[in-house]
């Protein structure tokens, strides 16, 4: 993921890991010690289709990293860069269902591009012709 708006960029696997209690107990990796079971809604359809808000926290999650205020972030607008590979199980994803997820994960407006990487000018004109 890389915020645009300054140029910093964070990374993480999209896993959500929950302890007994159904707390939260990692984003990503590593998976924390506690963990009971850990959900990787994007693996494929299927996956995707039984934790589906498994997905949204990790959105969620994911915005909550943008924005250069720590106490005021309003809701941002997402490039969703959804490339080929074979090993990415949300590019058979319909691009509805991903601006559907990405609302409810807190974003104020979503574009799906799909194919290679692209670059902040890229996105900042897909965004700008919505």
């Amino acid at each position: 993921m890389r915020d645009v708006s300054n140029g910093r960029e964070f990374e993480f696997e999209p896993l959500l890991s929950i302890d007994a209690d159904q707390r939260v107990v990692s984003v990503g990796r590593p998976i924390d010690a506690s963990a009971v079971k850990t959900y990787s809604p994007f693996a494929n359809p299927a996956a995707f289709a039984g934790d589906r808000r498994i997905a949204e926290l990790i959105l969620a999650f994911a915005y909550s990293k943008l924005g250069a205020s720590a106490w005021l972030k309003p809701a941002p607008r997402i490039v969703l860069a959804v490339v080929a590979d074979d090993a990415n199980g949300a590019r058979l994803l319909s691009d509805d269902a991903l601006v559907e997820l990405s609302a409810s994960a807190g974003a104020r407006a979503t574009v799906i591009h799909r194919g290679g990487s692209i670059s902040d000018v890229e996105a900042l004109k897909l965004l700008d012709a919505t």
